[in-house]
């Protein structure tokens, strides 16, 4: 499992340049070469978690797609800013929103918008807040 943590403190210019520049790397080889990431306190993962997570919410991704962010402190808190970051790239990068939902799946709450794009391909962007800490799994739609 692909795991990077980001967090607040000392010398957190340099390694916040590393891991946006690894986490860019990684969405450009899943998704899309061209959506760039919100800079802040995050976690990212594209392993067993991230598919479970998906599972747990019936969202059908591509084999490889999915990639979630655990954002913590302040980024945690601001959600809506974060969600509309990446929201922000998908709209720069061709892919438009097309449905924004809140819906309750198997007991977890949460935003779902999808964004399509000119090729076809759909990305689903799943936003779950919880006491300390907001998810947001991302998916290439199958």
């Amino acid at each position: 499992m692909a795991a990077i943590t980001l967090t607040l403190g000392a010398g957190v210019a340099n390694g916040q340049t590393v891991a946006e520049l690894l986490l860019v790397a990684h969405l450009s080889a899943v998704i899309d070469p061209a959506i760039s990431l919100p800079r802040g306190a995050y976690q990212v993962t594209n392993g067993a978690y991230a598919t479970d997570l998906a599972r747990q919410l019936g969202l059908k991704a591509q084999p490889g797609s999915l990639t979630l962010y655990v954002a913590t402190g302040i980024i945690g808190k601001l959600a809506d800013e974060f969600a509309g970051n990446l929201a922000t790239s998908f709209a720069a990068n061709g892919y438009l929103p097309a449905t924004d939902e809140t819906k309750t799946v198997n007991g977890v709450n949460a935003r779902w918008e999808t964004f399509e794009g000119e090729d076809g391909r759909t990305i689903t962007l799943v936003v779950i807040r919880d006491k300390d800490r907001t998810r947001l799994l991302v998916g290439l739609a199958r």
